[in-house]
């Protein structure tokens, strides 16, 4: 079935382009320099003020700012060519695991950036976008701010989150409510749950939204925080040529980013690559209002351009983001409260179903367990499920990595004396 792009993406696509901007891009790195490029182009053309240039460094390096010249200049509206080639290196070795041709790369202020951008060029207000529950909270702004779209939350099916039968009965429930779902958004490794969806039933939904005219946004955040056992497989190393390059299908979208895989929230860094050079296009014209930061483009660019650095800095993150988890199971199993093991991502799923039951529900017993006890020792903060609009009462998303040094023992020691404290109840059914 066709697929198409938004009328705003239409819209966007038909504004002017003044002539000199391709060639001001083109020139960058090939300006004049009196020393070492005496024949290259002088810009009289760009409204920035160069002549101050040299005071305000003085002053941001003064500030430790570690401020370049390059960071203070008008960079392409999808990145800077070095950056974007420095992405597309990480993640040609290490999530692909095939070439990614930095050209179609397009970077963003963030992965919810890149979800937003994709949303709007995809889908018209009023129109939906069908998400498998439980969901990233954050799903209904990232998709639905601005543009009007709708978040259509499903229950998975019998065959997994992605089953076929489960996203043609969604999309038949949402066309007798009057609305029309352009968009199937897949997270994998999955926010909450950590579930690790397999090939073959992320080729299935891809078969399927083909055939209905449907596209899909495939947010790999957590690409690098899978298990080597999990079974985890990029969407972008799916679908290559015989040559070895990605070539993703027309409907297909990959969202990516530094914040968890390279632990850095936020110096907001986030990226698409699309298999549609027409929604590549009209994301870029967009991606003005998105950019990463001059400074913060120079430097992303010094670190993962360092190949060694970052083949042992994933290593050791996926170490201790293992150990974490593997410590926080350990916690759950003492108290005999079930989890659904991770297969990647930063989270263990936990059913806290028993005590919630005892506490008076599930926000009753979130705030129990972040006040603490009564002699004032200190709580823990989990996230309830409810926010991920879980079909279960009492799930909870525990992040073990988001405590820092030894700080997750005190947390977890807390958590399992708070559950102890609050004692168990009826057992309310293990929906996940």
């Amino acid at each position: 079935m066709a697929h198409s792009l938004s009328a705003r993406a239409a819209r966007v696509l038909a504004l002017p382009k003044p002539s000199f901007t391709s060639v001001y891009y083109a020139s960058l790195g090939k300006l004049y320099d009196p020393v070492t490029r005496p024949s290259g182009i002088v810009n009289l053309a760009v409204a920035e003020n160069r002549l101050a240039a040299p005071l305000i460094m003085e002053r941001l390096a003064a500030a430790g700012s570690g401020a370049m010249p390059e960071s203070l200049a008008y960079n392409p509206y999808a990145g800077s060519d070095r950056l974007r080639a420095a992405v597309a290196r990480v993640a040609s070795r290490h999530i692909a695991r095939c070439s990614v041709d930095p050209a179609n790369v397009i970077l963003t202020n963030g992965a919810g950036s890149a979800l937003w951008l994709l949303a709007a060029n995809l889908a018209d207000a009023g129109q939906g976008i069908l998400v498998p529950t439980p969901y990233y909270y954050a799903y209904d702004r990232d998709f639905g701010a601005l543009t009007d779209c709708q978040v259509v939350p499903f229950d998975r099916g019998d065959g997994g989150p992605l089953d076929p039968a489960a996203l043609s009965a969604a999309l038949s429930s949402a066309a007798s409510r009057g609305v029309t779902c352009r968009v199937l958004a897949i997270t994998n490794p999955s926010n909450p749950t950590g579930e690790v969806v397999s090939v073959d039933e992320v080729r299935a939904a891809i078969d399927w939204a083909g055939e209905h005219g449907v596209d899909v946004i495939v947010n790999e955040l957590y690409a690098c925080s899978a298990r080597p056992t999990s079974g985890f497989r990029s969407v972008l190393e799916m679908y290559q040529d015989g040559n070895g390059s990605c070539k993703l299908p027309e409907h297909v979208h990959f969202v990516w980013g530094l914040s968890k895989d390279f632990a850095v929230n936020g110096l907001r860094c986030g990226c698409i690559y699309s298999g549609s050079s027409a929604l590549t296009e009209a994301a870029t014209k967009f991606a003005c209002f998105f950019q990463v930061g001059g400074t913060v483009q120079v430097q992303l660019a010094d670190v993962l351009e360092d190949d060694a650095w970052v083949d042992s800095f994933l290593q050791e993150s996926l170490r201790r983001v293992t150990g974490a988890l593997d410590e926080t199971e350990v916690a759950l199993s003492s108290v005999g409260a079930p989890f659904e093991p991770p297969g990647g991502a930063l989270f263990v799923w936990a059913n806290l179903g028993a005590w919630a039951s005892a506490a008076g529900g599930e926000l009753a017993l979130f705030e129990q367990l972040a006040a603490g006890p009564p002699d004032g020792s200190g709580g823990v903060l989990l996230c309830p499920g409810e926010s991920f609009r879980s079909p279960g009462e009492g799930w909870f998303r525990i992040c073990p990595p988001a405590a820092p040094g030894g700080h997750l023992s005190v947390g977890l020691e807390r958590l399992v004396a708070g559950l102890s404290r609050v004692g168990r109840g009826r057992t309310p059914s293990a929906a996940s």
